[in-house]
């Protein structure tokens, strides 16, 4: 017996030491993991303002406690991408890719805490008047899929173009933004959508016009060009600088909202960094007048480009109503009283049976009606009768008697069935299930064919 008990104590002890130093390794990989740098991704485009002015004058990195690493980007696929590889905490990125992300992903990976602009989208054209004159030629996009593919694909759509080519269509050619601007000055290129400042560029540099600002097909003129998004992951464990980040994004945007020409000076200086060219006056003055600040992240337009992915089939079928969550800039603005967002924060939504695994549950539904009181179905004259009712006279229809009969003799020609359910327990040919029919997966296509 006692050396039973002492196998048993060293049998137990081992397993101690096991789950000890098990949680132990989990917990320094946990602190390594925290002490990265946060790194935060944006565009060198005047859509990130904010980025590019808090990037180059401290502003991030003294919220951060100089704990800063940035990343740019050329466009919004690419930095979505990174930040689901775990490669970016946080990044400023356009709407577009946002939303599908969010529901590749099943709303696992990201959220919005954030908007940043509103509007700086234009399609830029050669000579088209109208969208029937870019049929059969080829406009550009900066990237496939990205916010401004995802709209100028739309409106082709809308205004009865494939956006596939052919002679009734329009090759839609997604580019870097720089590839663009060459493209479209020596005439390879009918027109393009872009986000600012390379629309204004266009104009100025490449000859183009204005065709359709984006601005005229939103309600109010108001859509999400640039939101910030984190991830799922720094959200969880780097909860304290995600704040950090908001409050810094809330002051940037309080500054661009007090004295824009200032800032648009300051964005200026940080896209010549990054591109080697800075922006001549008329130019930037022209790029920012389509462009405005914008904390709120526009939940109804980012629902909206997210069917518009969804139809273009960009995205999968989802919902995109846990993709906001503003609590934490609400909880900065209340806090600081610098900046509110323009739409309130709304409680978490009821859960509904077509919301996306894993995020949060879409709108409630309206509250049941009181259950009604059902009336008593008639007796069938299939249904068997009771003894009192066959003493009275009662009988089955005559009709049904005959029909019964001629079932069971039938049954008894064809032998047993094997494509009607098996009474309990194990019958011949095999187990319950057995009855199903085999699973034929060419079945469905010799049956279209």
């Amino acid at each position: 017996m006692p050396m039973r008990v002492t196998r048993a104590a060293r049998l137990l002890g081992a397993v101690l030491a096991a789950a000890l130093a098990f949680a132990c390794l989990a917990s320094c990989r946990g602190r390594r993991a925290d002490r990265r740098p946060f790194r935060l991704g944006f565009f060198p485009n005047v859509t990130h303002a904010q980025a590019l002015v808090g990037a180059d004058d401290g502003t991030f990195a003294k919220a951060l406690g100089g704990d800063l690493e940035t990343r740019t980007f050329n466009a919004g696929p690419a930095a979505m991408e990174a930040l689901l590889a775990g490669d970016l905490d946080a990044t400023y990125v356009g709407a577009g890719p946002a939303v599908i992300a969010f529901l590749r992903t099943e709303g696992q990976a990201l959220r919005v805490v954030a908007g940043a602009a509103s509007g700086g989208s234009v399609l830029v054209v050669r000579d088209a008047e109208k969208p029937q004159d870019l049929a059969g030629k080829r406009v550009g996009s900066p990237q496939l899929g990205n916010t401004q593919d995802v709209a100028l694909r739309t409106w082709l759509r809308a205004n009865g173009l494939a956006d596939r080519g052919g002679p009734r269509g329009v090759e839609v050619t997604p580019l870097a933004s720089s590839d663009i601007l060459q493209m479209f000055s020596r005439g390879h290129l009918a027109g393009a959508w872009v986000a600012e400042p390379w629309g204004a560029r266009l104009v100025a540099e490449g000859g183009g016009r204005i065709l359709v600002d984006e601005r005229t097909l939103w309600p109010g003129g108001k859509f999400p060009t640039t939101v910030l998004v984190v991830s799922a992951r720094a959200l969880e464990r780097r909860r304290a600088q995600v704040t950090a980040l908001l409050r810094a994004h809330v002051e940037l945007t309080r500054r661009w909202l007090d004295d824009p020409a200032r800032f648009a000076v300051l964005a200026n200086e940080g896209y010549a960094r990054r591109t080697g060219k800075k922006l001549e006056g008329p130019v930037l003055e022209d790029a920012f007048s389509r462009l405005e600040p914008a904390s709120a992240p526009l939940r109804g337009a980012l629902e909206q480009m997210a069917r518009q992915a969804q139809a273009l089939g960009f995205a999968p079928a989802g919902d995109v109503s846990a993709i906001v969550d503003d609590s934490l800039l609400a909880e900065v603005a209340l806090r600081d009283g610098s900046l509110s967002p323009s739409e309130p924060s709304r409680a978490p939504p009821a859960p509904s049976r077509h919301a996306v695994r894993g995020g949060a549950p879409s709108r409630a539904a309206p509250a049941p009606s009181p259950p009604r009181r059902r009336a008593r179905p008639k007796p069938s004259p299939w249904a068997p009768q009771a003894p009192e009712r066959r003493a009275a006279g009662g009988t089955r229809p005559r009709g049904a008697r005959r029909r019964r009969g001629r079932r069971r003799r039938s049954r008894r020609a064809r032998g047993p069935s094997t494509i009607g359910p098996r009474r309990r327990g194990r019958g011949a040919g095999g187990s319950v299930g057995s009855w199903l029919p085999p699973f034929d997966p060419e079945g469905p296509a010799r049956r279209r064919m």
